[in-house]
C-alpha cells in the first residue's frame, strides 16, 4: 500500500492556550494518483508551566524585635521557559505571626516579630497566565531577646 507521511515543527515560545491547527495534502506526480486531496484539522493545548521556588530568611536565628528579611524567587521548571511574574506571599503562623508580600521582580520583604516562638512559614507564589501557583513551607523559631 502507498503511505504518505508529513510532520511539522512549531518553533518559538507558545503561551498557554488552545490553538487550531490544520493541514492539507495535494497529490502530485505523473502516474495515476491513488490518493485524493484531503485536509484535516485538530486543536493543540499548551498548558501553563510549573515554577520552582527558592526561599530563605535571615538572620537564621532571630530574636524578638529583630527584623527578619524573607527572600523568595521562582524560576521556570523545564520544559517551561520564561520568567514568572506576580507576587509571593509570606505568611508566618502561630503566636509569632506576620505577613509580607514580595512583588516580583523584587526578591525580599521584612517582618519584625514581637513574640517569641516557633511557627510555620508559607511562601505562596500566586502564579500568572504562564505559570501555575506553587507553595513552599519551612519553620522559623524566634527567641526571646536577651535582657541582661
Amino acid at each position: 500500500p502507498n503511505v504518505s507521511q508529513a510532520s511539522c515543527t512549531i518553533s518559538g515560545t507558545l503561551n498557554p492556550g488552545t490553538r487550531a491547527l490544520s493541514a492539507s495534502y495535494t497529490p502530485t506526480g505523473t502516474l495515476p494518483d491513488r490518493h485524493s486531496p484531503t485536509t484535516g484539522s485538530f486543536t493543540h493545548t499548551v498548558n501553563p508551566g510549573n515554577a520552582t521556588p527558592t526561599t530563605s530568611f535571615a538572620p537564621g536565628s532571630p530574636v524578638v524585635g529583630q527584623t527578619v528579611n524573607f527572600s523568595a524567587s521562582v524560576a521556570a521548571t523545564p520544559p517551561a521557559v520564561g520568567t514568572p511574574v506576580g507576587t509571593i506571599g509570606v505568611s508566618v503562623g502561630g503566636s509569632v505571626g506576620g505577613n509580607c508580600t514580595i512583588t516580583l521582580p523584587a526578591t525580599s520583604c521584612p517582618i519584625t516579630f514581637s513574640n517569641a516562638g516557633s511557627a510555620g512559614v508559607t511562601y505562596s507564589y500566586s502564579g500568572d497566565g504562564n505559570f501555575l501557583p506553587v507553595l513552599s513551607n519551612t519553620t522559623i523559631t524566634v527567641a526571646r531577646a536577651n535582657t541582661s
